[in-house]
C-alpha cells in the first residue's frame, strides 16, 4: 500500500546507465555490484535487468547475499567480494558461486572445505585472489603476504584460480596520484605472476570512479556499483549521462495553519515567524530520513521545494508550505516533481554523508515499486 510512503525503481534509467557505462568501458566486461540489497534498490529485481542489459556478471559483499540471489533464480557469474567462511563452501560450490581468497590462512580454510566437495565429484572452488594495493582492508600485500596464497593457488587441485582483483581507495578524488600508485603496484604484481608462468585469470580493479575516468584501470572487467544507480562517487566528479534510478515519495497526512511564535516538533528548534502553513509527512528517521535534515533539508510539493521545519521525528516530518495544501498531496523526497529534482547528493550534503548511505538507508520499511520492467531487453 502507498498510504505512508513508497520507493519507485526506474528500470528504464537502470538500462540507460548500463548502456552508457558499457559504451565507456569498451571491451572490458561489466561486473554489476548489487551488494546491500542492490544499494537499496532491490538486488533480485535490479540484477535481472542488469544482466539482461548486458552486464557480464554480478558482485556482492557476502555469502548470504549471493545465496539470496540464487534463491531468487538469478544465474550466471556471481562473486562474493568479502569473507567466505569454510562452513559456507559447500553451499557456494553447489550453486556455482565464486569467492574471494583473502590470504594464505583463508586459502587453506577454503581448500580444506573444497577438498571434501571435490572428492565427492564437484568441480574445484572458483576463487579470486584479493590484492591489497592501498585500501589496507581485505587482501594480501603484493610485496609481502601474497606469496603463501599464490603458492597455494598455483598448486591446489581443489581451488580454481579464476581471477585476481584489487580495490581502489581514492578513485573518486580529483587527484589521480593515489589511484595511479595503486595501479602501479597491482600491475607490478600481475607482471611478477606472469614472469613465473602463472595465470591470474580475470583481472579487475576499477570501481565506478576508476571505470569512468581511468582507462588503464579497466583490465578485463570493471566492478561498477553506484554509477549503475545514477550517481558518481563524488560531488566533484560530474557525469552528464547518468540517471538516478530511485525515487522516494509520500503524501501529506495533515495540513494546518500555525499562529506566529509557534514552536514546531521536538525541542522547538523552529518557531514560526508569522502565520505559516505546515504539512505533515508520515515518514521519519526510522524510514530513512536522516535526523541531520532537521531544519536543513527540503522535499518537493507541487513542483517546488518546501523546507523541513523542526526536527525530523521517528515516523513523521513537518514541512513548511507557502500556501494551503491538502491531505493526500504528493510529496517527493528524492526524485523529480515538476521541473525540479532532488538528488541523493543534496541529501548527502545536508546529512554530512554520502549518497551510498542515503540510498541504502531506506531499508525495508517502505514498499518498492519497479517501473519500466515491461521494456526488459530493449535499448
Amino acid at each position: 500500500m502507498r498510504d505512508r510512503g513508497w520507493i519507485e525503481i526506474d528500470h528504464r534509467a537502470l538500462r540507460h546507465n548500463v548502456k552508457l557505462i558499457r559504451r565507456t568501458i569498451g571491451a572490458s566486461r561489466l561486473l554489476a555490484v548489487v551488494k546491500a540489497d542492490g544499494y537499496g534498490h532491490g538486488a533480485g529485481e535490479v540484477a535481472r535487468t542488469l544482466l539482461a542489459a548486458g552486464a557480464y556478471g554480478l558482485a556482492v559483499a557476502s555469502v548470504e547475499e549471493a545465496l539470496a540471489l540464487r534463491e531468487a533464480g538469478i544465474e550466471g557469474f556471481l562473486l562474493v567480494m568479502g569473507y567466505t567462511p569454510r562452513e559456507a563452501v559447500a553451499d557456494v560450490m553447489a550453486r556455482g558461486i565464486s569467492v574471494a581468497l583473502l590470504d594464505g590462512d583463508h586459502g587453506r580454510e577454503l581448500e580444506e572445505a573444497a577438498r571434501v566437495q571435490v572428492e565427492e565429484g564437484s568441480p574445484p572452488l572458483a576463487v579470486h585472489l584479493k590484492v591489497d594495493t592501498g585500501m589496507s582492508r581485505l587482501g594480501v600485500l603484493p610485496e609481502g603476504t601474497a606469496g603463501e596464497a599464490v603458492a597455494l593457488l598455483a598448486s591446489s587441485p581443489y581451488l580454481k584460480w579464476e581471477g585476481t582483483f584489487t580495490h581502489l581507495a581514492r578513485a573518486d578524488e580529483a587527484d589521480p596520484g593515489p589511484t595511479n600508485h595503486q595501479l602501479h603496484r597491482f600491475q607490478a604484481f600481475l607482471q611478477s605472476l606472469r614472469q613465473r608462468g602463472l595465470h591470474p585469470g580475470l583481472i579487475h580493479a576499477a570501481n565506478t570512479g576508476a571505470a569512468l575516468r581511468f582507462q588503464k584501470a579497466r583490465f578485463d572487467a570493471v566492478r561498477v556499483g553506484i554509477g549503475l544507480y545514477g550517481y558518481m562517487p563524488s560531488p566533484d566528479l560530474f557525469h552528464p549521462g547518468l540517471k538516478p534510478v530511485m525515487a522516494v515519495k509520500s503524501r501529506l497526512v495533515q495540513v494546518k495553519k500555525l499562529p506566529p511564535g509557534t514552536p514546531v516538533s521536538y525541542g522547538g528548534t523552529y518557531v514560526t515567524q508569522g502565520e505559516e502553513w505546515v504539512g505533515v509527512v508520515p515518514l521519519g528517521y526510522a524510514e530513512g530520513i536522516p535526523r541531520l535534515l532537521s531544519n536543513r533539508g527540503a522535499f518537493l510539493w507541487r513542483g517546488q521545494r518546501v523546507p523541513i521545519r523542526g526536527r525530523v521525528c521517528m515516523n513523521l516530518t513537518v514541512v513548511g508550505l507557502p500556501q494551503e495544501g491538502r491531505r493526500g498531496d504528493e510529496v517527493v523526497l528524492l526524485g523529480k516533481q515538476g521541473e525540479d529534482v532532488l538528488h541523493a547528493w543534496e541529501w548527502a550534503s545536508w546529512a554530512e554523508t554520502i549518497p551510498y548511505e542515503i540510498l541504502t538507508g531506506f531499508g525495508g520499511r517502505l514498499p518498492r515499486y519497479h517501473v519500466g520492467k515491461e521494456e526488459e531487453g530493449g535499448s
